[in-house]
């Protein structure tokens, strides 16, 4: 296989991986926030709300507590998603212009598996953050959920 379909195939494994992490969060926030979302994760982050209550017997403190963690991380977490898009877009721009592999187009990816990549980073913190205010059999209930999540992976 080519450098670029190596690329190609990581990239598009990151992105995938990066988004299967990012739908815990953004289903947990969804629901908080109690608006309608445009954004198609919304089932996903339903389901993992859904999840979150059924499966693990929150307290309220512990409710109140995630919320807040939550809600401290949304901003940081638009930043990222906005960086991520960005690159996204910059990479179909060069697609489209130049029809071939090149220097820029390499820039490019590495731009997006970067901003990728911190992504998938700070939803793995936030959801360790999260696991820091439940008691030892929730969190592991949520690293499981994490692990099995990443695993379901395409």
């Amino acid at each position: 296989m080519n450098r670029g379909r190596l690329a190609l195939l990581w990239l598009l494994s990151s992105s995938t991986l990066a988004a299967l992490t990012a739908f815990a969060v953004l289903r947990w926030h969804q629901h908080h926030a109690h608006q309608p979302s445009p954004d198609p994760l919304s089932a996903s982050e339903e389901r993992f709300h859904s999840w979150l209550h059924q499966n693990l017997n929150l307290s309220p403190a512990e409710d109140a507590a995630l919320h807040a963690a939550e809600s401290s991380f949304a901003s940081r977490r638009k930043d990222l998603r906005a960086a991520m898009s960005a690159a996204e877009s910059d990479l179909r721009r060069l697609i489209l212009r130049d029809g071939k592999d090149s220097p820029e187009l390499k820039a490019a990816v590495q731009r997006l598996a970067s901003a990728q990549a911190e992504l998938q980073q700070a939803v793995l913190t936030h959801l360790f953050t999260m696991a820091d205010h439940l008691d030892p059999v929730q969190r592991q209930q949520l690293i499981q959920w994490t692990h099995d999540s990443l695993r379901q992976v395409p």
